[in-house]
Parts: structure tokens; C-alpha cells; sequence
């Protein structure tokens, strides 16, 4: 069965502790974006967000993307489950190692979607578009 993709994160009542109601929160992928920005950027080693040839075409056309280096494809799978794939592409610091920096970049942003979102995440691509000293920051 082919995956079906969203543009927001449902929560159906029965996933919202203490409701009885059959209330629903709603995440738009700027909520997710924001939080995958900050546990990036707590990284040694992480310098910024480079924009993608995604968030230039949006720019072209006037449409809105969450930020610059940071895409967020929804799913739902075959259990009718929210998932997530990210895409980030960052520029990082010169004179690391740039394997450690990405496995850390990784452990945290999934840590953080855990913790605050509770959202399960298929994948994590990075593309190191370049890398930088630090002191031109």
C-alpha cells in the first residue's frame, strides 16, 4: 500500500492524554521545523541551515516552506500512523569530523521530535553543502 502524504501532523483524540472528548491537535511543519532547528543548532560543529534547491523553487513561486534547509515530508503508513522523513542540508565547521558532527545532529533532532512531538521519524537525510570556519559565522 502506497503512502499517503499530509501536510500537517493529526493527533486523533485517543492519542491526547486525559481526553474524552475526541479532541485534535494539529501540527503544521512549521511546529516540527522549529524544533528540529533548535536540537540542530545545539551541535558542536553545526554552523547553519543552507538553503536547498526546495526552498529556492518555493521562493521562486512565492510559496511558503518551513526554513531554509529544513524539509519535513508527512506520511501515513499502512497502520494509518503518522510518520516523518526529514531532509536537512547544513553547512558545518572546518577542521571536524564531519561524520560525528552528522550522527549527533541525527541523535538530537530525533531525541527532540521524540520528547516534545512524539512523532515517528522514517528517516534523516543530511547534505553537508559546505563547510566553514567558525569565525566566519
Amino acid at each position: 500500500m502506497k503512502n499517503k502524504q499530509k501536510k500537517n501532523i493529526y493527533y486523533p483524540g485517543n492519542a491526547l492524554p486525559n481526553n474524552s472528548d475526541g479532541s485534535e491537535v494539529v501540527l503544521s511543519n512549521d511546529v516540527i521545523a522549529s524544533v528540529i532547528k533548535e536540537s540542530a543548532e545545539k551541535v558542536d560543529g553545526f554552523i547553519r541551515f543552507s538553503e536547498n534547491v526546495i526552498d529556492g523553487i518555493s521562493k521562486l513561486f512565492n510559496m511558503t516552506n518551513t526554513y531554509n534547509g529544513i524539509t519535513v515530508h508527512n506520511h501515513i503508513d499502512e497502520n494509518n500512523e503518522n510518520i516523518i522523513e526529514i531532509d536537512l542540508s547544513i553547512v558545518l565547521e572546518s577542521g571536524l569530523n564531519i561524520a560525528d558532527i552528522c550522527y549527533n545532529i541525527r541523535n538530537n533532532v530525533l531525541e527532540s521530535i521524540n520528547k516534545y512531538l512524539n512523532i515517528l521519524v522514517s528517516r534523516i537525510n543530511i547534505y553537508v553543502s559546505g563547510i566553514e570556519n567558525k569565525l566566519d559565522k
